[in-house]
């Protein structure tokens, strides 16, 4: 069994900031403990489609196609999921999966089935899909809070102005929704500052993207027969902004140790009116690692009663980091500092060192061969990418390298000794 567990924007800063007294998360200190943790692991191009893209097939941005935001992955390009999947193993995907442009032809409900997964449910930045629908479905009373939710630039999806079958116009909804949610002071619910806005989750726990997510790989991994291999593949959206956490989590925050924002509040960008409050902002930041953490919990509760734990390769990764208001600036991409490109990674499993941590300079196109060298014969069964093939043979399948032999603590020659990273745009 695989076990892939992505989060979004959280960049290892941030999860190292964390872990030094912070908040607690002591289910990612146990995945920690369990395997290997590389401290310098690189995003390829730190921004949702490109990266996630680079992950599946093992290629850099000028492999895959995806320089930015608003491409779609090829589904002819291998991905490992799709090898997984050929090879005999279930495939399950649930939440953020991003292979499609957000404003494409393929929202509001996105089948990425194409990719190599034979079940899927997913729900991401643009709160549309099977998440939505079931808060509408099932609990009505919290539609309008969920609809307040999104960043306002999902109002100008155009699928919101035809939602679902009965093609409702939600694009006013959304925008009433937003104006008349009591909103706590200190919130930025309306996206007011510079930022995708920020505030404690306005509707229960138990019904939020992220607990969804995790009940939707429990399906999975309860309905799955114990001697059939699986690779879940369990994506959460957070801590992508909006930053809303349950408010439970704000308490567990320690914000003594909440560090300065690098070069905040300094006058040579427009409009410092517009700046966040750093510190709520941050501790919102980090409430959402405690629930994301407890959701991982579950994961591994599950595992253990169903009796796959011992046979389970775990691998916890993120997309790219995210500023967090280091030089007045929030999100990702084209901002390559250490916050944004250097990515939290750990690996654990059968055979695998634990408790250890590896220096060596690792990128996401090493994690497709990765997860392909958990079972020799998958490797030699992937199929060569249009454009390599035509290079013949003597072309590597991937860009990047299987990482299992720094994971099981073997001499490995000529590694490399830089990373690279890339933005196209912006």
């Amino acid at each position: 069994n695989i076990i892939f567990l992505m989060v979004d924007q959280m960049g290892a800063k941030w999860l190292e900031a964390a872990m030094n007294g912070i908040c607690d998360l002591p289910n990612l200190r146990r995945l920690q403990s369990m395997g290997v943790t590389f401290t310098n692991a690189f995003s390829n191009n730190p921004v949702c489609c490109p990266a996630r893209a680079g992950i599946a097939t093992g290629l850099t941005s000028r492999g895959h196609g995806l320089l930015s935001n608003g491409y779609q992955l090829n589904p002819n390009i291998p991905t490992f999921m799709k090898t997984l999947q050929t090879a005999g193993w279930r495939t399950g995907a649930f939440g953020k999966i991003h292979f499609y442009p957000f404003d494409s032809e393929y929202y509001p409900y996105p089948d990425y089935r194409e990719y190599g997964w034979d079940i899927v449910h997913t729900t991401e930045d643009n709160r549309t899909g099977d998440w939505h629908d079931w808060i509408e479905r099932e609990h009505p009373e919290h539609y309008d809070a969920m609809l307040a939710t999104p960043a306002n630039w999902n109002a100008q999806l155009p699928y919101y102005r035809a939602y679902g079958e009965k093609k409702v116009n939600l694009t006013e909804r959304m925008r009433r929704a937003k104006e008349e949610m009591a909103w706590s002071e200190g919130d930025d619910g309306g996206n007011s500052t510079r930022t995708e806005g920020y505030y404690p989750l306005p509707f229960p726990e138990e019904i939020s993207q992220t607990n969804w997510i995790t009940n939707q790989a429990l399906g999975f991994i309860d309905e799955t027969p114990v001697d059939q291999p699986l690779y879940a593949h369990i994506s959460y959206v957070q801590p992508h902004p909006p930053f809303h956490p349950p408010e439970r989590f704000l308490e567990m925050v320690n914000d003594d140790l909440i560090p300065d924002p690098v070069g905040y509040g300094t006058d040579h960008w427009n409009r410092p009116d517009k700046l966040p409050n750093w510190r709520y902002y941050r501790k919102l930041y980090f409430a959402d690692f405690i629930h994301i953490d407890e959701q991982i919990g579950r994961i591994l509760k599950r595992l253990e009663k169903t009796g796959r734990m011992e046979n389970s390769y775990f691998v916890f990764v993120s997309d790219h980091g995210e500023m967090l208001m280091d030089h007045n600036r929030e999100g990702k991409s084209a901002n390559h500092y250490d916050a944004v490109i250097r990515i939290p990674l750990i690996i654990a499993g059968p055979g695998i060192k634990t408790g250890c941590v590896c220096d060596e300079f690792v990128q996401h196109e090493d994690i497709c061969p990765t997860v392909l060298d958990m079972d020799n014969s998958l490797l030699t069964n992937h199929p060569r990418t249009l454009v390599r093939h035509k290079m013949g043979t003597g072309m590597p399948l991937f860009s990047g390298r299987s990482l299992m032999p720094l994971c099981r603590g073997e001499e490995v020659s000529e590694w490399r000794t830089s990373a690279f990273s890339e933005s196209f745009g912006y």
